[in-house]
């Protein structure tokens, strides 16, 4: 009988019912084998030799299936470089995503930039002489508050709160009169940038000494900076009235609005 292709793989208990239905056999043993139970019985051949009998749990013997091919490995293919025209749009796009870039980050900062270079050029002490003399400067008709340090040459705008820079640009007058008391204004730290002669960008780099310049119903006074802070945005004493000749300007800190930066003036000669 030809021999079938099965293996044998653990040992178990003669089983309680073992009904054969293939048979093979080798040099030393005949095997009898169970397919319903997967069972085969190893006896041996001859019943002579002193051979064990037993039983074992058999499983067809199939052939393992050849290994997969390997993956032939395709040589790398190249594209062709796009055309020079694309290549050189692309640069450009990239170029000019990359100034507009650079130009949203150095623009708000630009003007404390180009105030400490030309600070160190010397350039605002001759500003600041010329400014404030009658005939280089003549007084103006419109009210103006004139700050040549920071190059604030701005109106004054008369209004009963602070809405009235949303409409029109310069300073808003709050409250108090040139020359007596105290002279308040107000106005934008980041509505205008410089070259905006209305922004207050800079108004934090005023120093004891600086002129401020007041325009007022027809006549002139010029003040000297005196003091300059920085409060909390509820901090309200800027705004209390003086025996003493005064004028405060003010403007936000921040965008937030969270502090204000204050410098206040006393009168001199002119």
């Amino acid at each position: 009988m030809v021999r079938a292709k099965y293996r044998l793989t653990d040992k178990v208990a003669q089983p309680l019912k073992f009904n054969p239905t293939e048979k093979w056999a080798d040099d030393s043993y005949v095997y009898l084998l169970d397919t319903e139970r997967g069972i085969c019985k190893k006896s041996p051949l001859n019943s002579q030799a002193n051979l064990p009998t037993a039983y074992y749990l058999a499983e067809e013997d199939k052939p393992k299936p050849p290994p997969a091919p390997r993956p032939v490995r395709k040589s790398a293919v190249f594209a062709p470089p796009p055309p020079r025209y694309k290549t050189r749009l692309a640069r450009g796009l990239a170029a000019a995503g990359m100034a507009v870039a650079a130009f949203l980050i150095i623009y708000p900062l630009w003007p404390g930039i180009e105030y400490e270079l030309s600070r160190a050029l010397n350039r605002q002490d001759s500003a600041n002489a010329q400014l404030v003399k009658p005939d280089n400067l003549p007084v103006t008709a419109v009210n103006k508050v004139i700050i040549p340090k920071i190059k604030v040459s701005s109106a004054i705008l008369e209004g009963p709160d602070l809405s009235i820079l949303d409409r029109e640009e310069g300073v808003w007058h709050q409250k108090g009169e040139a020359p007596g008391g105290n002279f308040v204004l107000a106005g934008h730290r980041f509505k205008y940038l410089p070259p905006n002669t209305s922004t207050l960008y800079n108004l934090g780099k005023l120093e004891p000494g600086d002129t401020i310049v007041i325009d007022w119903l027809g006549k002139r006074y010029v003040y000297a900076v005196s003091e300059v802070k920085t409060i909390g945005a509820g901090e309200v004493s800027i705004l209390d009235q003086s025996l003493k000749q005064r004028i405060t300007i003010y403007t936000c800190s921040d965008k937030q609005e969270t502090e204000r930066i204050v410098a206040i003036a006393e009168p001199v000669p002119y």
